[in-house]
């Protein structure tokens, strides 16, 4: 041991005891010294020959040279004993001792025989400093380990990872990405994915752009690629250039389930949560929504409650993609993603992630109007105040809403007897009707005002409100209902608020309006007594919204009751 003639295997078993790897036996201890310790009973002479071995190990004749080692790989007996020697000589943000050749011999020894366990995914010190100091040649044993894995069919290379996602390794994956991407084969076992997977994200976030391109044309025309490498394949080019990749991967993967999940696998076999939000960050409106569209029409949502019974991995991670990219989506403030959004709620499709999309959409309004909030300048408050012109959606509800109040006043009080105009002999008049009623005088007093009031105004999906109060580039919707309509308890949040005041320009502000018949035929709301008057009604209606809906939203209720 002390003269370095020790036989490289008896090395290897004592290398292993260091590093708490069991070869011949399993040896207890709570660190390396602890283990040679109770390995050899205590005995520190032979305990310090034995590191004096271990530490001598770097400098023996008998050494393969680094290719030697990687053709080698695991088969080599002095992997461990030189290991544990660089242990006991390197010093943390110090050089290591070690010649040109003992780099290469080291980081070919680290990458073909890594004792995982020992390091607990920690950086041995020698191995950090040359990162730092020089990536290059860690670049070029590491192309060269992972061409003979290749070569011989291997299925996992533990640094991988650490190229798409470790800060560390940037420099290294900027260097090695495109070479190893250049030489993974086009048909490959599925148990390679996986490197696959971390080579085009590294690739993805540390390579050159232009290069990656033209990498990307090269592989994709090899028509005998697999179908699972060539969706991982499409979907880094998706990253690259959207508009060029969009409608392929759309094609290649729509209602094929094992594509799909192919796709998920490729979002979810690694997740770092940084690096996969940098990457999203280059999506636009249209990118995230096909994801959204492809990923969730084909996983269900698992809630939490759920995931302890799951043994899908894949689409509990799913869940929280799916979720990544709606979120992604409710934090762009622009109209494109409020249309998104919208489409995908009325989506079949997508019918289990309705809760979630419907989420994601009132966050998405909220951000839009914050965003867009502008305070007005001198003039426009003044001709708000002076000529009653609305200056937001803010005003025109309120402007809307005084103008409603005043006409309920008149239709019950004045002494024209407005309220006969909604009545047809002893029944009430159509809805209709009584809207175009309304209407028509509605429009004579916002006519000078230069504001505008129309019948069946356009919003989401398609829908339309009642009438819709617009002046500028903003909107009031206005939904009526009588008050022996059988949705008059419902309306209110699923037709006003879940569908009309989404619209931008409506800025979550709405009216609901009711005409009050009596007492006798209104709807039974669905808990308590019967409304007996118009007054109770709006305060019944006014009790269904949250103190959120109420800032925005108002009730009108007119009295068109017989005397």
């Amino acid at each position: 041991l002390r003269d370095n003639r020790c036989p490289p295997a008896l090395l290897n078993s004592l290398a292993a005891a260091y590093f708490g790897e069991p070869i011949d036996i399993r040896v207890e201890g709570n660190n390396s010294r602890d283990r040679l310790h109770n390995l050899l009973e205590g005995d520190t002479t032979l305990i310090e020959a034995v590191l004096t071995a271990l530490r001598d190990s770097i400098k023996r004749g008998d050494l393969p040279d680094d290719a030697e080692i990687l053709q080698l790989r695991a088969n080599n007996p002095m992997s461990r004993p030189f290991l544990a020697g660089l242990e006991e000589l390197s010093e943390p943000e110090k050089k290591p001792p070690l010649n040109k050749r003992q780099v290469r011999q080291a980081i070919a020894f680290y990458y073909t025989s890594v004792p995982l366990r020992y390091y607990r995914g920690d950086k041995p010190h020698w191995y950090q400093w040359l990162l730092a100091r020089h990536p290059e040649v860690v670049s070029d044993v590491l192309i060269e380990s992972v061409r003979s894995e290749l070569r011989n069919g291997e299925e996992h290379f533990p640094e991988a990872p650490k190229l798409a996602f470790s800060k560390e390794h940037e420099e290294v994956a900027r260097l090695v990405s495109l070479t190893l991407l250049e030489l993974f084969p086009v048909r490959c076992a599925s148990a390679q994915l996986g490197l696959l997977n971390a080579l085009l994200i590294a690739a993805l976030l540390h390579c050159e752009k232009e290069a990656f391109e033209k990498l990307l044309e090269r592989k994709l025309s090899f028509p005998s690629m697999n179908i699972a490498q060539r969706v991982y394949w499409l979907t880094a080019g998706f990253f690259v250039s959207p508009a060029s990749y969009c409608e392929t991967l759309e094609t290649l993967v729509s209602v094929h389930e094992q594509r799909i999940r192919h796709l998920a696998d490729f979002f979810t076999t690694y997740r770092d949560q940084a690096a996969w939000a940098k990457l999203f960050d280059r999506f636009d409106v249209q990118e995230l929504t096909l994801l959204t569209r492809l990923l969730g029409g084909s996983y269900r949502p698992i809630s939490f409650s759920s995931r302890v019974m799951s043994y899908d991995g894949t689409q509990v991670m799913t869940t929280d993609l799916v979720a990544a990219l709606l979120n992604r989506l409710s934090s762009l403030p622009s109209p494109e993603a409020t249309a998104a959004l919208e489409s995908l709620s009325s989506d079949n499709a997508l019918h289990p992630w309705r809760f979630n999309i419907m989420n994601a959409a009132y966050r998405q309004n909220k951000i839009r109007r914050e965003a867009s909030f502008r305070y007005h300048d001198i003039p426009t408050v003044l001709q708000t105040l002076d000529n009653l012109k609305p200056a937001n959606a803010a005003d025109l509800a309120a402007l809307t809403m005084d103008s409603l109040s005043d006409m309920a006043k008149r239709i019950r009080d004045g002494n024209t007897s407005g309220w006969r105009q909604y009545w047809n002999m002893d029944s009430p008049e159509d809805e209709d009707l009584c809207r175009n009623t309304l209407l028509l005088n509605l429009q004579l007093k916002f006519e000078p005002l230069g504001i505008d009031a129309q019948p069946e105004g356009r919003y989401a999906d398609d829908k339309r409100a009642d009438i819709r109060v617009a002046y500028g580039n903003f909107n009031v919707p206005v939904e009526i209902k009588k008050s022996t309509h059988r949705d008059l308890w419902r309306a209110i949040k699923e037709q006003l608020i879940a569908k009309y005041t989404r619209d931008p320009g409506a800025d979550g502000y709405g009216i609901y309006l009711v005409f009050w018949f009596g007492a006798e035929g209104c709807q039974m709301p669905p808990s308590g007594k019967r409304p007996s008057s118009a007054h109770e009604l709006q305060e019944r209606l006014l009790d269904t919204l949250s103190p959120d809906e109420k800032f925005k939203i108002t009730i009108c209720v007119i009295d068109v009751s017989k005397r």
